[in-house]
């Protein structure tokens, strides 16, 4: 599940040390399962946001009550990281996991505001509502090993710096997890950076132990 060492990150000095513990892939599986998916996913607050309100050149949306529901669509391993294209395309890194979410959005009551010739905010419209669906992508990087966690955020900045160039591919949230408990100085630079944090724990330890049970589930012989 790991990709070659030829990248801008290795040659950077930012080696993974986890490339070949076996516990960094289960980590990553074990991130990617419905129920632990959902949960990290709970703790980015997705559901909440601001106060919904929208104001464009000539019209402006007040909402009056707004619902959002918060759904895991897909999951990526190992999600490239590039810049350029063709033959000056370039690899940054790949980030170990990529959550794609479906945010769907319920506003109720929203008034409806245009300007007039005079530019005039004019008085409000008939009360209607508005269903809309946009997406979002939680990027997820996994530390086995201990590392500084200075080098934790400059490799999230690094990947940060390309992946918001196109809206297509941004990552709007990160997520680092740890197999081994952290600072609260750690955690409160991470926060700094708005890179949420979990530590795996007894759940995680239990899928490992599972996983060394014998099974021919899911291989096709030929």
């Amino acid at each position: 599940m790991h990709a070659h060492d030829r990248t801008m990150l290795a040659n950077l000095g930012f080696a993974d040390p986890d490339k070949r513990n076996p516990l960094h892939d289960l980590a990553c599986q074990y991130l990617a399962l419905p129920g632990t998916a959902d949960k990290i996913v709970g703790l980015l607050g997705l559901e909440h946001g601001p106060e919904a309100y929208r104001e464009e050149f000539d019209c402006c949306l007040e909402e009056g009550a707004e619902t959002r529901r918060v759904r895991v669509s897909h999951v990526a391993f190992e999600h490239p990281i590039v810049k350029g294209s063709g033959q000056y395309r370039t690899s940054i890194g790949f980030a170990d996991l990529v959550l794609g979410l479906d945010v769907e959005t319920e506003r109720t009551g929203v008034t409806e505001r245009r300007k007039d010739y005079r530019g005039v905010w004019g008085r409000p419209e008939k009360k209607r509502d508005l269903r809309s669906t946009w997406r979002r992508l939680v990027g997820m990087e996994v530390k086995i090993a201990p590392v500084p966690i200075g080098d934790v955020i400059r490799q999230v900045k690094l990947y940060g710096s390309y992946t918001d160039r196109q809206s297509c591919q941004e990552i709007h949230r990160w997520v680092v997890t740890t197999a081994y408990p952290i600072s609260s100085l750690d955690v409160q630079c991470l926060r700094n950076e708005r890179i949420t944090h979990v530590v795996l724990g007894e759940g995680f330890k239990q899928f490992v132990a599972d996983q060394d049970a014998p099974s021919d589930q899911g291989n096709v012989e030929v």
